[in-house]
């Protein structure tokens, strides 16, 4: 019986990868290891723990709140809203 491999991300967009995680909150980073985890099916669990150096328990939650459906934005915007009654007239001179 053969095991199956995986096909790894190139080295380049492992790079990628890493930085992009590195600028999420934990929250995000949590998800966004489980949706890359899921795509990868078989193995894909272990390559991404490795890949972002994170814990079994840490990419389960992630994968738990995907399936859960529990995608919730934060309570805290981290964008100010506009609240600008002005609207936009364009330039007539």
């Amino acid at each position: 019986m053969s095991k199956v491999k995986i096909q790894k991300y190139s080295t380049e967009v492992e790079g990628v990868m890493q930085c992009h995680y590195l600028s999420l909150s934990e929250r995000q980073k949590r998800q966004y290891a489980g949706v890359e985890a899921l795509k990868l099916g078989y193995g894909g669990k272990i390559y991404i723990r490795k890949l972002l150096g994170i814990s079994d328990k840490t990419l389960l939650k992630g994968i738990s709140e995907i399936k859960n459906n529990t995608l919730t934005l934060p309570s805290n915007r981290q964008r100010k809203e506009n609240n600008s009654s002005k609207l936009a007239t364009p330039n007539t001179s």
